[in-house]
């Protein structure tokens, strides 16, 4: 709730607590963590989110690599598939996910 506020520009009311974090410097590098965009842009990198189909992890994101453990069609009645070792993609050079990431970049990623 917190990070839609600040993307939208709306200012937390005064004598309001809410227990979110504001992340919107994953959505938007242009914002400011601490007043200085390149720490925005250095947290975002280092930053972790998780992905979750109900109670089950399907896959994870740091920076730009985005790992899939599990996948799922969300049409159909196709059982989900497990991936060990799973499947990762740049998603800011393949934002479909279409072509996984090999070699050095994801041994590091994996690591």
């Amino acid at each position: 709730f917190v990070t839609f506020l600040k993307l939208a520009n709306v200012p937390i009311p005064s004598g309001l607590v809410l227990d979110g974090k504001d992340i919107s410097y994953i959505f938007d590098s242009s914002i400011a963590v601490s007043g200085k965009p390149e720490e925005s842009i250095k947290a975002a990198d280092n930053y972790t989110f998780f992905y979750y189909r109900g109670p089950v992890l399907m896959a994870a994101r740091q920076g730009s690599l985005k790992a899939h453990f599990i996948t799922h069609s969300g049409f159909g009645h196709e059982a989900p598939v497990t991936h060990n070792p799973p499947l990762v993609f740049n998603v800011e050079v393949d934002p479909q996910e279409r072509l996984p990431v090999t070699g050095k970049q994801y041994e590091s990623f994996i690591a």
